[in-house]
């Protein structure tokens, strides 16, 4: 969803922090699905018209958390020194920071739907950054390997913080960023 920008860049962004903090003391009181827009609103301090002109539903402020905490701040493609060798990777700081909202999305139940969503989005837009530049074969193959790379780093992670993270973070950063598989681009 392209988002309206509102009265300024600043209050929009300040409008979005409070909405998303309300939405998250709230799943502390209460199971997800039953939230309401009125809940977050009135929570954050808001009238509903300002939830709406930034959100579609609560759904779209988890899906814009889990866009923000992922898109180019968790993971990037990197060209390596190999040439034409595009390296997927994963960077802990950002994921330490925000370690305790992360935790509470991807432990509730009923937002698979939304993660699995912006799963499928970030593989698009990382598998398109090099259509142009493999042939088809070559193109096919790339796709798989993003696929089975960023699908199985991400269940590993939700894994992670349904078991209250047992290992320490720079550990299970090592550990998917041995999983990177050699993309070869021309």
């Amino acid at each position: 969803m392209e988002r309206k920008s509102g009265i300024n860049n600043s209050q929009v962004l300040k409008t979005r922090s409070w909405i998303f903090e309300a939405l998250i003391h709230l799943m502390d009181e209460k199971a997800f699905e039953k939230i309401k827009v009125s809940d977050i609103s009135k929570k954050a301090g808001i009238a509903r018209q300002t939830f709406y002109r930034n959100y579609r539903d609560k759904y779209d402020v988890i899906g814009q958390f889990l866009n923000d905490t992922f898109n180019m701040k968790f993971l990037t493609t990197e060209q390596s020194d190999i040439k034409n060798n595009v390296i997927l990777t994963f960077h802990y700081k950002y994921l330490v920071k925000h370690h305790k909202n992360l935790k509470k999305i991807l432990t509730t139940m009923n937002i698979d739907a939304v993660f699995a969503q912006k799963l499928k989005e970030w593989r698009i837009k990382i598998i398109e950054c090099y259509k142009e530049r493999l042939s088809p074969k070559e193109y096919q193959i790339w796709r798989y390997k993003v696929y089975y790379q960023i699908s199985g780093c991400f269940q590993i992670l939700n894994d992670w913080f349904i078991n209250d993270r047992p290992i320490p973070v720079k550990d299970i950063m090592l550990i998917l960023n041995s999983f990177a598989i050699s993309n070869k681009v021309r």
